[in-house]
């Protein structure tokens, strides 16, 4: 993992909450394939499939806990990225401010606003995307 993911405001607190999650999820994934498989092994069994009402409300109810702890990592990283690229942005331009007129021309004006307004939303993508597959494949 880049080191200074960890050096962002809230990114310790953001990493933790998504691996919580992520191994509930895990856990969701295990009990929906054996309910699935169970489920399974008794309809070849020819069981009733009235008989087996309550293992496939089990099976669903992983499923739906599966899919809901899914949108809240996903929830949680986007907040992150957001008030992380907000930051970013902020920063940007007080360093643009502090170095003054002279660098933004020595550099050029749509370079800079390319890079504010490109640069910190492919960032904030990133990070929206990033920890939460990196620690999924941690996991």
């Amino acid at each position: 993992m880049d080191r200074e993911i960890l050096t962002y405001k809230g990114a310790k607190i953001t990493i933790t909450m998504v691996s919580i999650l992520t191994l509930l999820q895990s856990m969701c994934i295990i009990l929906q394939a054996v309910y699935l498989a169970d489920l399974i092994s008794h309809l070849f069994a020819r069981e009733e499939v009235s008989n087996l009402v309550q293992k496939v409300l089990l099976f669903l109810c992983a499923l739906v806990g599966r899919y809901c702890l899914s949108l809240l990592i996903k929830k949680i990283a986007y907040r992150f990225a957001d008030r992380t690229g907000t930051d970013l942005r902020k920063q940007f331009f007080s360093t643009l401010f502090e170095l003054g007129p002279t660098f933004t021309q020595k550099i050029g004006t749509g370079k800079l606003v390319t890079l504010s307004l490109e640069g910190t939303a492919q960032m904030r993508q990133y990070l929206e995307l990033f920890i939460p597959k990196i620690v999924g494949m941690g996991i």
